[in-house]
């Protein structure tokens, strides 16, 4: 009995997850290229303060040089141009088939940003020889903000009123005391 439950059970499994893989299988792009690292300029920043964001890419084409240009958005970022509200296209970089290259993108904070923000970064690729050749890869990157003042207002006025119950309960129990020695 043990042992059809088992084989019943592997095979709703396969049937359940084979096609769930496949449907996640990605076509082969004809200009495959990919994020190797990101960094910033800091770990931690200052609202308002702008970050200097460097994305490396590696261009694993071996036939065709990519153009390939980066759009970071974040709520955090500070843009004046209302058509592109919360996001920052970088310059366009060429990086040559089979080689690496970066781009640099500085990004403006707001004001009264706190805590970890995340910010979504777009590659766009097309190839140089080809235009309709175009490819595109996304990743996430965190930005760690100051943590939002403290005010001491508050901390204050719960010393205060813990003060004031203890010394009434002191008082209190003390009157009590001096009523049963009597």
């Amino acid at each position: 009995m043990n042992q059809v439950v088992l084989v019943m059970g592997l095979l709703f499994f396969l049937l359940t997850a084979i096609p769930l893989t496949l449907g996640q299988v990605e076509l082969d792009s004809e200009v495959p290229f990919r994020f190797t690292y990101l960094m910033s300029d800091k770990s931690i920043y200052v609202s308002g303060e702008t970050i200097e964001f460097e994305a490396w890419i590696v261009n694993n084409s071996t036939k065709h040089d990519l153009a390939i240009y980066l759009v970071a958005n974040s709520p955090f970022i500070s843009d004046d141009n209302p058509a592109t509200l919360d996001s920052i296209t970088s310059d366009t970089v060429i990086i040559p088939k089979n080689s690496e290259g970066s781009i640099k993108v500085l990004l403006p904070s707001q004001e009264e940003r706190y805590g970890r923000q995340i910010l979504r970064i777009n590659a766009y690729a097309t190839s140089t020889t080809d235009e309709t050749l175009t490819s595109e890869e996304v990743t996430l990157f965190q930005v760690t903000f100051e943590d939002k003042p403290v005010s001491r207002l508050p901390i204050i006025a719960f010393i205060l009123v813990i003060a004031i119950v203890g010394g009434f309960v002191l008082r209190s129990t003390r009157s009590e005391l001096s009523d049963l020695r009597d």
